[in-house]
């Protein structure tokens, strides 16, 4: 009975824990790589920022007219902020997350999970919905480098870029499609990286937990 009881405490302790670690994960965005200046905008003040910083829902993150920043959202999202670019972390809770991007290029990497069910980003006045996918957004225009993106209903598909103001599909261009298959590439290094770098921070929640319980 008293072993029972012991694994049943430990279940309910490792469940909670779980929960915490994935709930931790899921609501702030983490600075994984940062280059030239920049900073997180909170209420009224605005903070410098480095990698390893988090930046909370509600807040903007903004990079400088030579700087480059990445941010990963659980192992679900990873952004890519190019220089000059303000993006406002509009929902990242609940497991659905919501961006806004006021100037620059953003660069995302969607993959659904349990604990991620969607990503839309707002520019302009149209909302993009992604469906596991890579895409590039600015404030004029959507890319998509691979998987489909709904804008208000339309559809980009891979190699195909949408012009918001006028809603025109069209083909990306060479060099854009070059651009977008080297982000590709650069995207799920970041991606392989994010999953097992949580893999191993479960590795050590788990090791706790059975030194814990007297397993050795």
């Amino acid at each position: 009975l008293i072993v029972i009881i012991a694994i049943g405490a430990l279940l309910v302790f490792f469940y909670g824990v779980s929960k915490y670690v994935r709930l931790s994960e899921n609501n702030f965005a983490l600075v994984t790589r940062q280059s030239g200046d920049a900073w997180a905008l909170r209420a009224e003040e605005t903070a410098p920022i480095s990698q390893g910083a988090a930046i909370n829902e509600g807040e903007k993150i903004k990079t400088d007219m030579e700087g480059t920043l990445a941010f990963a959202i659980s192992d679900s999202v990873i952004g890519r902020m190019e220089s000059g670019s303000e993006v406002e972390l509009s929902k990242i809770n609940g497991g659905q997350i919501e961006l806004k991007i006021n100037s620059g290029i953003l660069w995302l990497s969607f993959h659904k999970n349990s604990a991620t069910d969607s990503l839309k980003v707002i520019s302009g006045g149209s909302t993009i919905s992604a469906v596991g996918t890579d895409f590039v957004v600015t404030p004029t225009s959507v890319f998509t480098a691979s998987g489909v993106v709904d804008v208000s209903g339309k559809k980009v598909e891979a190699d195909k870029k949408l012009e918001l103001a006028t809603a025109t599909l069209k083909d990306a261009s060479p060099d854009e499609q070059k651009y977008l298959a080297a982000g590709i590439d650069v995207s799920n290094e970041q991606l392989k990286k994010q999953r097992m770098d949580i893999v191993n921070r479960n590795l050590s929640l788990i090791s706790l937990i059975e030194k814990s319980a007297g397993r050795y």
